[in-house]
């Protein structure tokens, strides 16, 4: 009798063992998987500010050709890097680095402006208006980029377009 009871005993710690193992395990995943849930939340955020970012410059160039059909493609827009909002009715000055941006909950809108809570996000659009160096103005080179840190890490994301001049015959 003294004997099982002892084997009992044993058999229940290494049961109990196995459970907290086993427990451990699926908490160690619960707890990773918030985490990427977070990382993949920002990335969410950043590629449509990226984009955001491309579709400002997109407008002023629209404005150029449909408002002020005899003004030129580019009035307004020069090389340089820029930060921009999406309320922005031009590019303004050159001025980076740029501040965090933030965000506005009653508006839904990132900006720069004091209101609103401050993200992690970054964003700059950088322009050239002769990527190809052969003094002929016909295309826009716009990268726009949005950096951010979590976690420890830093991340980009990093997007690219070209907007041709619209006005030159073919």
């Amino acid at each position: 009798m003294q004997k099982n009871r002892g084997q009992i005993i044993v058999e229940a710690l290494v049961a109990m063992t196995i459970i907290v193992v086993g427990l451990l395990g699926i908490l160690s995943l619960v707890t990773r998987s918030f985490a990427l849930t977070k990382t993949v939340a920002d990335q969410y955020a950043a590629n449509s500010l990226a984009a955001e970012g491309l579709e400002i410059v997109k407008n002023l160039l629209s404005r150029n050709v449909e408002q002020t059909p005899s003004a030129p493609f580019d009035a307004g827009i020069s090389t340089g890097s820029f930060c921009v909002t999406y309320i922005d009715t031009s590019l303004g000055i050159s001025i980076p680095p740029c501040p965090h941006l933030r965000f506005d909950s009653s508006t839904g809108l990132y900006s720069y402006a004091a209101s609103g809570v401050e993200t992690p996000f970054t964003r700059t659009v950088d322009i050239d208006i002769d990527p190809d160096g052969d003094g002929i103005f016909q295309q826009f080179k716009v990268v726009s980029r949005v950096m951010w840190s979590s976690r420890g890490q830093d991340f980009e994301v990093k997007i690219e377009d070209r907007f041709y001049d619209s006005k030159i015959p073919n």
